[in-house]
């Protein structure tokens, strides 16, 4: 598949679940109003420039999927907040899947391996 083609882009229900229920409320705890905006605009803008660079995400080696890579991209914003966007690429579909947003520091064995 070529760098460049644009593919269709997934969020599992699973994923924007881990979002809304504990993403969103950290993120509103612990930041201003404003700054939370910024940080999950930022956040889904790395998450659809997937549809252009898939492959710059790393392979996640902890995650593996029949026939297919598990890879990640890491977004951070400054040192309070780091996450995993956990996603494959079905070359077959030409999409990406997102399965996960994963903080960093939670344990790596609550990381969601299924769609």
């Amino acid at each position: 598949m070529d760098e460049g083609k644009r593919l269709g882009l997934i969020l599992t229900d699973s994923c924007l679940l881990r979002f809304k229920q504990e993403i969103l409320p950290y993120l509103e705890t612990y930041f201003h109003p404003n700054r939370v905006v910024k940080i999950v605009d930022e956040l889904f803008e790395k998450v659809n420039s997937l549809k252009l660079m898939p492959y710059r995400g790393a392979l996640e080696k902890s995650l593996t999927r029949e026939g297919e890579e598990v890879r990640f991209l890491i977004y951070k914003s400054g040192d309070q907040f780091e996450l995993k966007i956990i996603f494959f690429i079905d070359q077959l579909e030409t999409k990406v899947t997102v399965i996960d947003f994963f903080p960093t520091k939670m344990n790596p064995l609550k990381m969601q391996s299924r769609a």
